[in-house]
């Protein structure tokens, strides 16, 4: 039996800017129809270039590489027709709901608008389905909350207003950078949980976050990013459970935990030694290899991604 095609195939995927600086190089990963992939890393590392990109939402960057989705290479279709694929079938939330909205229409003002614009629907017929999303992302009174406007939300009614409006047309894929970014941790979880109950009906996710507890709790795969491009790729619990790049051992180590010296005292967490590279000066081998306790001499040539214990690893000493 011939396995089915995945919905989203990035391949070869580099972002540089028209000054020729490259944010991110020869990118590669699958999602396949209701899965998930998470992508974690430090701030600057690609990530949400690389989500952005998908959907054509940076027009001013120079892209090379193929986006395959739902059997269609995205940077093969004109303006019009990825707008009208954006919102439909392929859905975003941003990291900052208050910036992404407009402040001076109604919440369910936007999300009615989102669901006539792809949907041939009523007006009636809109408020319904506006009425039920509301309710579906939990938030209270939602005949009332729909005539508020964006600044009279919580963050958290605002993420999920947010959310709201992504899945309004039912997408196949949704795109969440950061969406629990500068939340409380009550309210993180109910985003969370709304996120896990819109997977079950069938929708795939790509989470884009610095928290690796979210991707543990959310993704079945997860990408590892560091300076725009992929050290360690493959499913969720083999990589946290047994990590093979040393920026991901690094990264999992600075994970804290309840766990504390004798006497109750909490350990210091351990620090990544060094910052990120700037894009524009990149080191010409491994692009970890100053900052890795690992690096030798065989690190000034630029790994490949490998094969390695059902994952992908850009290291030549995994």
């Amino acid at each position: 039996m011939t396995p089915a095609p995945p919905l989203l195939d990035v391949r070869g995927l580099s972002v540089a800017t028209p000054e020729g600086i490259t944010l991110v190089e020869d990118v590669s990963f699958l999602v396949q129809r209701g899965g998930s992939l998470g992508i974690v890393g430090e701030s600057g590392s690609g990530k949400s270039v690389t989500a952005l990109t998908i959907g054509g939402l940076v027009p001013e960057l120079i892209v090379t590489g193929q986006r395959v989705f739902q059997g269609q290479d995205l940077s093969a279709l004109s303006a019009k027709a990825l707008r009208a694929k954006r919102g439909s079938d392929l859905a975003y939330v941003f990291q900052d709901a208050g910036t992404s909205m407009l402040p001076v229409r109604t919440i369910g003002a936007q999300i009615m608008e989102q669901i006539r614009l792809h949907q041939n629907v009523s007006r009636h017929m809109a408020r319904r389905e506006l009425i039920t999303l509301l309710q579906m992302v939990g938030l209270p009174d939602p005949q009332e909350m729909q005539h508020r406007y964006v600044h009279q939300l919580s963050g958290g009614m605002r993420q999920r207003a947010m959310i709201a409006m992504a899945i309004s047309c039912q997408p196949d894929l949704l795109i969440a950078d950061e969406p629990n970014s500068a939340l409380d941790v009550t309210v993180q979880a109910q985003i969370l949980a709304a996120l896990r109950r819109l997977q079950k009906s069938g929708m795939a996710l790509i989470l884009v976050t610095h928290d690796i507890g979210v991707v543990a709790e959310t993704c079945d795969h997860m990408a590892v990013f560091y300076s725009g491009m992929i050290l360690e790729s493959g499913p969720t619990h083999l990589i946290l459970s047994r990590p093979r790049h040393p920026y991901t051992m690094a990264l999992l180590a600075t994970v804290p935990t309840l766990e504390g010296k004798r006497g109750g005292r909490p350990s210091p967490l351990p620090i990544i030694r060094g910052t990120l590279p700037h894009p524009s000066a990149r080191p010409t081998g491994c692009v970890f290899a100053p900052r890795c306790p690992r690096e030798g001499p065989e690190c000034h040539v630029r790994p490949a991604l490998r094969d390695i214990d059902g994952r992908q690893v850009r290291c030549i000493k995994a």
